[in-house]
């Protein structure tokens, strides 16, 4: 087992808020001494949210015709997110279905945070 804070908590969702809170809670974590790493839980659902198109109905494919005039914007706020996630966090290998997260064998404390959890 290894001796590391795994940190769980909605840090993949392209706002500010939730992006920041995840990196100052593993910043904190490690201020206090400890190895620190954020479990990469993404769901498909949530994966889904933040792709540029979604590709489910008749509404979101009129959606994705008047987002279109939006869509550099939209993709560059992406990479911005992933590029800070990647860059700032210290991530666990991605995890798309919670049966594939084994807790108890990849950490010996768990934290979990945020309003949306």
């Amino acid at each position: 087992m290894v001796n590391e804070v795994g940190l769980i908590t909605y840090h993949a969702a392209y706002n500010y808020g939730s992006v920041l809170q995840a990196w100052a809670t593993q910043r904190m974590i490690e201020q206090l001494g400890y190895n620190c790493k954020i479990i990469n839980y993404r769901m498909k659902s949530q994966k889904a949210h933040y792709s540029l198109v979604r590709l489910t109905g008749p509404r979101a494919f009129v959606n994705n015709i008047l987002m279109l005039p939006d869509l550099n914007k939209k993709r560059l706020r992406a990479i911005r997110f992933e590029t800070f996630i990647a860059d700032y966090m210290n991530l666990t290998d991605e995890k798309l279905e919670p049966e594939s997260i084994c807790l108890d064998e990849m950490f010996t404390t768990v934290v979990s945070g945020s309003d949306q959890i």
